[in-house]
């Protein structure tokens, strides 16, 4: 089926089916969204360098977004590629405010009772993990109270891309230090990057868009 298609629509195709989508901001008509990255992950010589990176879609589902941006999960830069949904969107500075903001909210698990059951099960687990250490150690890490939506993106990241769940809220630094990480992947306590420093495009990277995309609402 994918072969009568041509090669943007066989992307889209691919991304929407193998792809998640984390939160909406209705306010600021902001979509998180992870999918499929070979290329970014297994068989890397260096991984941890690798930008991993997640979507931010100017829409509420990935079908009904017109403009997309790559961005790092470890560096604040921008993937640039050159195929579907008018890619190589910069962000201006009040739209990665608003990103940032939507990184940081609570984490709405589906309401669904097989995913309501799952995050309930994970969010046992790493609580579990923390008391543990806080028993051994002086320096106490407090429990959590639910997921943020930079934690749920990198599970989710990690999980389509073959590291399950329960694997990656163990690839933590604070309980396995960075030696006992499995860098292939993100680790779970990941620091949010400054992103106000690292995403503002220059006026030569902004000259490299396409003109169509640079008048859309919240980008350049």
């Amino acid at each position: 089926m994918l072969s009568i298609l041509d090669k943007t629509k066989r992307i889209d195709l691919i991304e929407e089916v193998g792809g998640r989508e984390i939160a909406y901001d209705p306010k600021s008509k902001l979509l998180l969204y992870v999918s499929p990255s070979a290329k970014n992950y297994n068989g890397l010589s260096n991984p941890e360098a690798a930008n991993q990176y997640f979507k931010i879609l100017n829409g509420p589902t990935f079908r009904k977004s017109n403009v997309i941006s790559r961005i790092g999960f470890r560096t604040p830069t921008y993937e640039l590629h050159n195929l579907n949904k008018g890619d190589n969107v910069y962000l201006k500075p009040e739209t990665i405010q608003n990103m940032v903001n939507l990184l940081n909210q609570p984490y709405a698990i589906p309401n669904n009772p097989h995913e309501q059951k799952e995050w309930a099960e994970y969010l046992a687990a790493k609580n579990k993990q923390i008391e543990d250490y806080n028993q051994q150690s002086m320096n106490k890490i407090p429990t959590m109270s639910g997921f943020n939506n930079w934690q749920a993106a990198i599970i989710h990241t990690n999980r389509i891309n073959g590291f399950e769940p329960h694997k990656t809220l163990m690839n933590d630094s604070r309980f396995v230090g960075e030696q006992g990480l499995n860098k292939n992947y993100l680790p779970f306590d990941l620091a949010l990057p400054d992103y106000s420093v690292g995403l503002p495009a220059s006026e030569e990277q902004k000259r490299q868009l396409k003109t169509e995309y640079r008048t859309r609402v919240g980008y350049y």
